[in-house]
């Protein structure tokens, strides 16, 4: 099965007009999560990288930073953190792609940028992990 991410870089490889037609087409909210995470793509082709960290395994941090990498954002939130944590996800991206995660995966929101790590949540971080290593 392919996730919101690779689906909405096929999206994206396509052009805005297949955007528009597969959002139209389809009622899959695994096709609908990918037409919002491609039109953040293609509309927010900024610099920056769009950040995931995981805490203890029940939370989730989705952040960005206007870096190419997020080593030193991620420096940062260690020392904030009493708990040891994971990068799950680096990826570039721009300001509204980490927007459309936020707004696809509101219901599992906590507070500000953290989210409890759960569900199509997880399924999607988990999902997204595999290809930003591979």
């Amino acid at each position: 099965m392919r996730t919101p991410l690779e689906l909405a870089k096929g999206i994206v490889a396509r052009g805005p007009e297949s955007f528009e037609r597969g959002r139209a087409m389809s009622s899959d909210p695994v096709v609908n999560a990918a037409c919002v995470l491609a039109k953040a793509m293609l509309v927010g082709n900024q610099p920056g990288t769009v950040y995931a960290i995981i805490v203890n395994e029940e939370y989730v941090k989705i952040g960005f930073t206007k870096f190419q990498d997020a080593r030193g954002r991620i420096a940062d939130i260690q020392k904030g953190c009493p708990y040891p944590f994971r990068v799950a996800l680096e990826h570039k991206g721009g300001f509204p792609f980490e927007q459309a995660i936020h707004h696809l995966f509101q219901s599992y929101r906590l507070r500000d940028e953290w989210f409890r790590y759960e569900g199509q949540l997880k399924e999607f971080i988990d999902g997204v992990e595999v290809i930003t290593r591979s």
